[in-house]
């Protein structure tokens, strides 16, 4: 374009017209004939998306490049019969090469498997790379920007956090990638100021939207389609009068500017935002931060052991759980022959006209004559009526099989599973939903549960962010998980399967030695008994125990388990090996610990579980389920979350469901508030509960105490909220020093070791230290800083005395083996370091004057 020149579609290089072109421009511009047109280089107009397949494409050709250049080191097989010879190139080579460069990349991730809404927010991660590398990228300020160009395409919210902020960011939920790369969103053709909704939607380009003025999202129109001005208080041109007059934001040329609505050319049809934003209730009324927030717990949220879908949704919950891999559907019309929790057979039939060369090439049988079975006589066919015309037909069936997971783990140790949701005989049609994922309740994603929750302060227990559970969410798993424990171990080739090894003879081993499915564990059972002959140093074979047991702090039922040869590539050749695999089923309730959040940004930790009894209480006797802190609100600016308990309160009371779509505020002033106050009305008048909408204080009602059973002296928001437990569980966080062997000292400190993996604990640290001296708690700050550390001394009389039984004395004088550590190095360094005031006070004395 640039040049003036027309170029067929298919053309992809350089030819002379071109060269001659760019070479008539250059001399132009010298010139001054033609102005000097600067590419923009942070416009997607100038970028374009590389798919993970494109890169590995790379690689195998960059691959075929470096073996072609080595050609003549490689063996050539010659086939004199074909009169045809090959390269001789093993498959593993290329596979060496790929993993290696694969995971030579800083923006590498493996998949995120959570949850449904997790798995397909990671494949429409985009991240800016160029040649220069991420690590350089990133220096870049500029390009952390906004620009104009990627609004519809790039979602503005959702992106990186820290050093990635602008960097990796999430294509919008609308957003379609063409074969080039290159990013389009769909428009809707505007003439006049009035959109013409009865003609398709175009799908423009970066490069092709320049051309025109594109009104942003949130423009409303009449049903006729014309466009409405916007209708925020105070805004220009705000209103349904004087059209030549009304201004709207657009983008044209590369910038947001105004123009009256009859000079708009298009206007978007989707919201700019990503799918997980979009799956927000009322998330324009939250703060950008905190909608980030939201969106990225929720790809966080685990299943849980009930799943249900919300309440208050946005619509786009059914489209995740049809465009995820979470659950299975249905590929053709027709019904269900059979179904169970393994698999699901479908068919389908229909009654087609026979062609001629189907029924010239194979014939049927002939059909008998029709006989009267009284009269024994043959009875003639009845004519065809008048129009009617006589043609051969025939039924053509399909049938089609899916398989169903019945267990499987994730990358985050979640369990994955699906559940039928048909029956045998059911009629199915194309694409509908045959059976659900663990994640996914009536085909829409369910990643959390509707609770009763109030915002008030209550005995200090939630005080900064923290959370009061009711113990009713634990007595009936409503925030209950499953999660898979791995116990996996690679065997020797020596290494025997085998039942003798068990110390006590048991029915729920079989003879190889493997427990059986379904079996309950705790910490130490084996779970597979394993012998391995050794040879000693007199030459003699003994029989060595090497059974795989379960981890410290496992406990469950065995769900899998299996003895697996897999092929490892190791230096460039695939070997086999046996892997020895068991899947330890746990349930996990809530507990004290635990991480729970809420769909806009309001997340928390449970500080303590309460008796259903002491909960507060609606005034219609029903308990709360979870006390939030109403200080998160104002502060954090995420009034969407009481939208939504309020919206959901009259839901729960009423049995219906509500969908609210983005930024509805561009149909009317205050449209949310109407919508959630007339749903509150409407439930008032059907149940007749007062409550629900007080004339006093609408959207708060009066809470009693369980305690005392009187009422909170001021009115409380409450109602039904959807909370999200995340994986950030308290039973994977809290860190203890390990027994027996697993507890060690680091070697050159004589420290404790740190790590939960490796039996370590809690280290203290500087800070730890300056608290124990505030508190003045002398005692505590001499045990953990001698015989609890590095004191080695003192560290053996104490072990001394336990083992006689004599009381443990505290040493008047330890010395630090960090601290000798620390001299050694220096003594390395040529360093000397002298002890005492005495020689403080030689140096001073030295220094000094007479």
């Amino acid at each position: 374009e640039r040049l003036g020149l027309t170029l067929p579609a298919d053309a992809i290089k350089l030819n002379k017209l071109d060269i001659l072109a760019a070479v008539d421009l250059a001399i132009d511009v010298d010139l001054g004939v033609r102005p000097l047109q600067v590419d923009d280089v942070d416009s997607l107009v100038n970028k374009r998306l590389r798919s993970t397949g494109e890169v590995l494409e790379t690689l195998v050709r960059e691959w075929v490049s470096n073996t072609l250049e080595k050609a003549d080191s490689f063996p050539v097989l010659v086939n004199a019969a074909r009169c045809s010879a090959e390269m001789c190139s093993s498959v593993p080579a290329l596979d060496a090469f790929v993993i290696n460069r694969l995971w030579s990349e800083n923006n590498r991730q493996l998949c995120d498997d959570t949850n449904a809404l997790a798995e397909l927010m990671q494949g429409r991660r985009v991240t800016q790379v160029g040649e220069m590398g991420l690590d350089a990228i990133k220096r870049i300020q500029a390009i952390r920007l906004i620009h104009p160009s990627q609004y519809g395409r790039i979602c503005p919210i959702e992106t990186g956090e820290g050093g990635s902020a602008g960097v990796v960011m999430t294509l919008a939920a609308y957003a379609r990638i063409t074969p080039d790369g290159e990013i389009m969103v769909p428009h809707s053709r505007v003439v006049n100021g009035r959109r013409l909704l009865e003609r398709p939607w175009e799908y423009l380009l970066a490069g092709e939207q320049n051309k025109f003025r594109v009104a942003q999202f949130d423009n409303a129109h009449l049903p006729d389609g014309t466009l409405c001005g916007p209708v925020r208080a105070g805004a220009a041109g705000s209103g349904h009068e004087g059209a030549a007059t009304r201004m709207v934001t657009t983008v044209h040329l590369g910038r947001f500017t105004s123009c009256p609505l009859n000079r708009v050319d298009y206007v978007q049809c989707a919201p700019p935002v990503s799918t997980a934003v979009a799956t927000i209730p009322f998330m324009e009324h939250d703060d950008a931060n905190r909608v980030l927030m939201g969106a990225k717990m929720q790809q966080q949220a685990v299943p849980c052991l009930w799943p249900e879908r919300p309440i208050v949704g946005t619509g786009m919950e059914a489209h995740v759980a049809s465009c995820s891999a979470w659950s299975i559907h249905a590929g053709m019309s027709g019904h269900v022959l059979y179904a169970d929790s393994t698999v699901v057979s479908t068919v389908s039939s229909a009654v087609v006209p026979q062609r001629d060369d189907e029924a010239a090439g194979a014939p049927g049988p002939a059909m008998p004559p029709l006989r009267i079975s009284m009269a024994e006589e043959e009875a003639a066919p009845l004519p065809l009526p008048k129009g009617w015309v006589e043609k051969r037909l025939q039924v053509r069936s399909e049938m089609a099989c899916d398989r169903l997971v019945d267990i499987s783990d994730s990358k985050k140790h979640t369990l994955r599973h699906h559940t039928c949701s048909v029956r045998s005989g059911d009629e199915v049609a194309v694409g509908e939903a045959l059976a659900d994922g663990s994640c996914i309740a009536g085909g829409e994603l369910a990643i959390g549960k509707n609770v009763v929750v109030a915002y008030l302060p209550f005995e200090g227990y939630n005080y900064e962010d923290a959370i009061v559970v009711s113990k009713r969410c634990v007595r009936e798993d409503i925030f209950t998980s499953v999660h898979l424990d791995e116990v996996m171990e690679e065997l020797e080739p020596e290494d025997v399967p085998t039942d003798t090894m068990l110390e006590e003879p048991s029915s729920a081993y079989a003879s190889n030695g493997l427990i059986r499915e379904g079996s309950w564990v705790e910490t130490g059972d084996v779970v597979i008994g394993i012998k391995r002959m050794e040879e000693r140093d007199d030459g003699t074979l003994v029989e060595v125990n090497k059974s795989l047991r379960v981890p410290p702090h496992v406990r469950g039922r065995v769900v899998d388990i299996r003895i697996m040869t897999t092929k490892i590539l190791v230096q460039g050749k695939y070997q086999e090996r046996r892997v020895a695999r068991a899947l330890i089923a746990t349930t996990c309730r809530i507990q004290v610990g635990d991480k729970l959040s809420g769909r806009h940004g309001n997340k928390g930790i449970v500080a303590k579980i309460l008796d259903d009894r002491d909960m507060p209480y609606l005034p219609d006797g029903t308990p709360v389920d979870v006390i939030l802190n109403p200080l998160g609100v104002p502060s954090r600016m995420n009034v969407g979350q009481i939208f939504e308990c309020l919206l959901g309160t009259a839901g729960r009371w009423m049995g219906q469901e509500y969908r609210v779509g983005p930024f509805d505020e561009m149909y009317a002033e205050e449209a949310s508030r109407g919508l959630v106050f007339e749903a509150l009305r409407r439930a008032k008048e059907r149940t007749g509960y007062e409550w629900l909408l007080d004339p006093r204080s609408p959207g708060k009602t009066r809470v009693y105490d369980g305690r005392t059973g009187k009422p909170f002296d001021q009115p409380v928001t409450a109602g039904v909220s959807y909370i999200l437990k995340l994986y950030h569980m308290v039973k994977d966080k809290i860190v203890a020093r390990g027994e027996g062997g697993r507890a060690g000292y680091s070697v050159l400190t004589q420290q404790p070791i740190k790590g939960r993996v490796r039996g370590g604990g809690q280290r203290l640290g500087e800070m730890e230290v300056s608290a124990l001296i505030g508190y003045g708690a002398h005692a505590t700050l001499q045990e953990m800083m001698t015989i609890k550390s590095d004191d080695l001394y003192g560290r053996q009389s104490a072990a001394k005395a336990i083992r006689e039984g004599r009381p443990v004395r505290l040493p008047e004088g330890a010395t630090s083996e960090g601290y000798l550590t620390f001299r050694r190095e220096l003594a390395a360094g040529g360093l000397a370091v002298a002890e005492g005031a005495a020689a403080a006070h030689g140096r001073a004395g030295e220094g000094a004057e007479p």
